[in-house]
Parts: C-alpha cells; structure tokens; sequence
C-alpha cells in the first residue's frame, strides 16, 4: 500500500513538473480593436499592436485583410508597414477599411492576418477577427434643402435685380 501511494505521488509530482513547460504561451501576440464604424462612403482605421515577448526579434512579412461582404467594401494594409518596428507592443495603425456608397448598412465580419518571419526565416502567421459596422450615408434633410433653395433664389433674384439696375 505504501509503495502504491508513493508511486502515485511520484507520478502527480512529474505531471506538475511537466505541465509548466507544456503549456508555455506562444511569445508572440496580436491584439486587434474588435470593432468599428463606418458610413457609407467612409472609411476607417484599425489599430492593434503585436508584442514580441520571446527571442528571436522578428519582422513583418506580409499582412492580409479578408472580409466577408459586399463588394463595395474594401481595404488597404499599407499602414502597418509605415511602422519600421511594430513588433515591439506598441499601438499602431494596422489597416484601413473603405465603405463605398453602394454598401448597403449591416455589420461585416473579417479577418486580419500577419506573417512574421525571425532571422532564421521562420514564419509565425497570427490571425484575428474583427467587424466592421457599416451605417447609411448621411442625407440631408427637406428642410437644410428648403433653405439652401430659398438662399440660392435670393441670390438669382439679386443679380438680375443688379443687371437691371446697370442697363439704365
């Protein structure tokens, strides 16, 4: 009975000596603003950061954004190479996301994903979500219409009141 019970302890002591090193987390992490808002004919900027807690240091490969959608959405990853060092936790610009006009309003779901790649060439791909909530343009109202129709029948009224004016 005793050595039984020492067997087990043994082995409870080598599960928690081997769980530490099983479950480490990957030294690389991405962090994405969920969500946004755009009108229709807008656009707008997501910001995230990557932090590179391990060694080696590593760099931006590449970056892609896909979102499911109209085909009046879409999206530009310049911003994130404008940053000579983003693996380093700081918040920068990532991509940029344009609704057009057509895009009818709802909420759009993506996803970002960037490459980075060490000095030993190997590559690391990180992904996260993210939505996009696209809202109607903003029309004007009757009455901002009325108002500029009024001031620009004034305006007309004036000049040909000043044209007569100078005929005679």
């Amino acid at each position: 009975m005793k050595k039984r019970n020492t067997l087990l302890a043994m082995a409870a002591l080598a599960v928690f000596l081997i769980l530490p090193a099983a479950a480490q987390a990957d030294p690389v992490t991405l962090v994405l603003d969920p969500t946004h808002n755009v009108a229709a004919g807008g656009s707008v900027t997501f910001f995230g950061s990557l932090t590179n807690a391990g060694a080696p240091a590593r760099s931006v490969l590449s970056a892609s954004v896909n979102i499911i959608g109209p085909a009046g959405i879409t999206w530009d990853v310049t911003p994130i190479f404008f940053y000579p060092d983003p693996v380093n936790g700081s918040l920068a610009a990532f991509f940029d996301v344009f609704a057009d006009l057509s895009v009818a309003a709802g909420v759009y779901s993506g996803t970002f994903t960037v490459e980075l790649m060490d000095p030993s060439e190997n590559i690391i791909t990180l992904t996260q979500e993210f939505t996009v909530q696209v809202t109607a343009a903003a029309v004007p109202e009757p009455a901002t219409m009325a108002l500029l129709g009024t001031g620009l029948a004034g305006f007309a009224a004036w000049r040909r009141k000043r044209k007569q004016n100078k005929g005679t």
